[in-house]
């Protein structure tokens, strides 16, 4: 945990042997647990073998509820299939790949803030539908 607080950023090593012994399931992938609540960190886990399929070397769950992220969910956003051969030739591989998942999970948040906004405003105009001016103003209509 010190590493992760003093570089902001950590490698770990799977277990190869176990995830084989359970014949390739996910369950006993590389465990990563992502705060799908929080805006300002991005989570995002590259593997050659991130493939989708109940053998995804990626175990992807949400840190709080220990809920399975879906494939479709956390793909290109919070896990990226690497391709190992581009990794190696092009310079700019894993920079690109992070603009990916920038945009996804800005799609992501823009529309949770959106849908937070519509709440509010819902809120608001219920309140006011309720306030003895408004009650007042439908009288005299």
């Amino acid at each position: 945990m010190n590493t992760l607080i003093k570089f902001n950023s950590m490698a770990v090593q799977e277990d190869y042997q176990c995830w084989k012994e359970n014949a390739y399931s996910s369950e006993h992938a590389k465990l990563f647990l992502i705060d799908q609540e929080q805006d300002n960190v991005q989570n995002i886990f590259f593997d050659d073998n991130a493939d989708e399929d109940d053998d995804c070397i990626v175990d992807a769950r949400d840190v709080f509820t220990s809920e399975v992220i879906t494939y479709g969910k956390m793909i290109n956003k919070y896990v990226v299939k690497v391709d190992p051969l581009k990794a190696i030739l092009e310079p700019d591989y894993f920079v690109k790949l992070i603009d990916v998942c920038e945009v996804a999970r800005d799609q992501e948040l823009g529309y949770k803030k959106e849908e937070e906004k519509s709440q509010v405003q819902l809120k608001t105009v219920r309140s006011d539908l309720k306030s003895p001016l408004y009650q007042t103003q439908k009288l005299n209509l």
